[in-house]
């Protein structure tokens, strides 16, 4: 199966989860529900994700099926760089960029 990953689409999927989007998501948890979802309460729990996640865990499940593992590594002067590299029997080969956007095609 040949999948090809583009960059836009894994920042997508990476971008932080718990970054509020508006002043609504501000307010504190509450903590009876966290305490049920500690517990292993199924309800609580996806009443504690957030939107963002509901929304894209579709994508992140499909990235990771596609067995590629991504390492994060931020330098002194904070850039950041992604490494990716394919699991035994999964191969990433032919890495281009076009239109602002980077692509790698994985071959499991």
């Amino acid at each position: 199966m040949l999948n090809k990953i583009s960059a836009d689409r894994i920042q997508d999927v990476c971008r932080s989860p718990f970054a509020p989007t508006g002043p609504e998501e501000s307010g504190p948890l509450d903590e009876e529900l966290v305490a049920k979802a500690q517990a292993g309460d199924k309800d609580a729990l996806e009443r504690l994700q957030s939107e963002y996640i509901k929304e894209h865990l579709g994508s992140l499940k499909a990235f990771v099926n596609t067995g590629v593992t991504v390492s994060v590594v931020r330098d002194s002067e904070g850039d950041t760089t992604l490494y990716f590299r394919g699991r035994p029997g999964v191969s990433l080969f032919n890495p281009r960029y076009s239109s602002g956007k980077y692509a790698i095609s994985v071959l499991q």
